[in-house]
């Protein structure tokens, strides 16, 4: 008779079953009622009950912590976000200068050349996107080609537009690093081990007109000008 009332019990509450969930488990019910006979079976029933109730106790409490958990990350989280975001104020009134399309005329070794470029905003204003086209005539050493180029130029964590990406249809492809002056924006490539060091920079004339110098250099330190020429801007 005993044995089915320790059954009983147990089917009446699984948890109290389970070892892990529950250090009462269906050995001792049945040890209490088997073993020690005369023991009041409203005691086990007792017992059974508030090892129940416990473990429903623990897990509306594990429950509601897991809740208030997720509720917390979910906080910080967007909280982080805002605090990455935030930080992008962009600035470009140094660039305000460039922005437009140009057209000019260049001379330099290897040879003369002639063609323009653009930089216009993209992203909601979020990048700079400079594209280039320029025709180079035949020389000694050369025959003549056409060149075409798109640059992007993005901000870094603080909101400061400070560095390029630049490829072109010779399959090149150059990361800059970009410092401003008042009168002269710079773009300067990374020193890399057996690679030259390239250096571009616009220098402001006027309103409309505008210098632009390409450079190489083998050490980084020593330049020479490849390219050099004044651009005008269209009306």
């Amino acid at each position: 008779m005993e044995v089915p009332v320790a059954i009983s019990m147990i089917q009446q509450y699984p948890q109290v079953a389970d070892s892990k969930k529950c250090p009462v488990t269906s050995r001792t019910l049945i040890f209490l009622v088997i073993f020690i006979p005369h023991i009041n079976q409203r005691v086990v029933w007792y017992i059974t009950f508030t090892v129940s109730f416990q473990v429903e106790n623990d897990k509306m409490i594990f429950q509601f912590l897991t809740m208030k958990t997720k509720f917390l990350l979910t906080i910080a989280f967007f909280g982080f976000l805002f605090t990455c975001f935030g930080q992008q104020n962009l600035s470009w009134e140094r660039w305000n200068g460039l922005i437009g399309e140009w057209v000019g005329e260049g001379s330099g070794i290897p040879g003369q050349g002639g063609g323009g470029f653009s930089f216009k905003f993209d992203l909601n204003k979020k990048i700079l996107i400079r594209k280039s086209h320029s025709e180079y005539l035949a020389n000694k050493d050369k025959s003549a080609n056409i060149h075409e180029d798109l640059m992007i130029v993005y901000p870094d964590s603080t909101g400061t537009p400070c560095q390029a990406i630049y490829f072109d249809n010779e399959n090149h492809v150059i990361h800059y690093n970009i410092t401003c002056s008042v009168k002269s924006i710079q773009f300067t490539s990374d020193k890399k081990a057996n690679a030259p060091v390239f250096r571009l920079t616009y220098f402001s004339i006027d309103d409309s007109t505008v210098n632009t110098k390409f450079e190489m250099s083998h050490d980084g330190d020593k330049f020479m000008t490849y390219i050099e020429g004044k651009s005008k801007k269209k009306k």
